[in-house]
């Protein structure tokens, strides 16, 4: 939601962000036994076979099947100008952002191993590329690694972001007067669920290399009959195409489950 386009999403590649969900709930309100309720699900409780959710403006609903697809927040590290560019010139994945700022100056904030890997594979994208260690030390095969790719090894901590607006300019180094120039700037967060309705229903959580995420199995369903979840909030990495795909998956399932006992056309509900 911090992105301005969906970019890689097969069929709507560079479609703004905000149109694409406009569109998306318009769809979904055309149906006439989907309703959508503009609220936050404050609590949730199996009761039997039945779930029990409280809503923030004090409205009660039941149902048999929950789908969680609430997604993730970042973590952002906290550099100074970094949250006001995030998902604009300062991103986490060059799949959904490094073609798009191709052959520029790029510079990765370190948080860790990960940020290695994640500066080697952004060779594809630029050949002018800075990695700060950010008070990350890196191991002699690493710091090989990097110099080897022609990646520029600066041994020094972010302290802000420059530029215009929501674009990069420059970064600076802390304890110093020193800038490193970028028109982009990547680096990995940590994640977690941006609600705790998973665990209040019991469903098992695992950790991942980002952050927590909801243990499911290949149908979506989660260690809670009943309970599926989608999406960001129930995968180790993100992508969008993904967490449609998820999304198809746990919506076939959660039906399938009910098909059987809920479905009007069935032979022995027939008069």
């Amino acid at each position: 939601r911090f992105a301005q386009k969906a970019n890689g999403l097969f069929g709507h590649d560079g479609v703004s962000v905000n149109d694409l969900r406009k569109q998306a709930l318009l769809q979904v309100d055309a149906y006439p036994n989907a309703h959508l309720a503009n609220a936050r699900v404050a609590t949730a409780e199996k009761q039997g076979d039945v779930f029990s959710l409280t809503l923030d403006d004090g409205r009660r609903l039941t149902c048999r099947r929950i789908v969680l697809a609430h997604g993730v927040s970042d973590i952002l590290p906290d550099v100074v100008g970094l949250k006001s560019r995030w998902g604009q010139s300062v991103n986490q994945c060059p799949y959904c952002h490094g073609y798009e700022s191709r052959d520029k100056r790029w510079v990765v904030l370190s948080t860790g191993d990960a940020s290695v890997h994640q500066a080697l594979i952004m060779t594809s994208w630029t050949n002018s590329l800075a990695f700060l260690t950010n008070g990350h030390e890196l191991s002699t095969d690493q710091q090989a690694q990097l110099t080897s790719s022609n990646i520029k090894v600066v041994d020094a901590t972010a302290a802000a972001i420059h530029g215009r607006g929501s674009s990069c300019e420059s970064v600076s180094l802390a304890g110093t007067e020193r800038r490193v120039p970028a028109d982009a700037v990547f680096t990995i967060t940590k994640t977690q669920l941006s609600c705790d309705l998973a665990r209040q229903l019991g469903c098992k959580i695992k950790s991942g290399p980002f952050g927590p995420y909801i243990e499911t199995d290949g149908r979506q369903q989660t260690s809670v009959e009943g309970v599926f979840a989608a999406g960001d909030a129930a995968r180790e990495i993100h992508a969008s195409s993904w967490a449609i795909a998820d999304g198809a998956t746990a919506g076939i399932f959660a039906h399938q489950s009910l098909a059987v006992s809920d479905n009007p056309y069935s032979a022995r509900k027939q008069p």
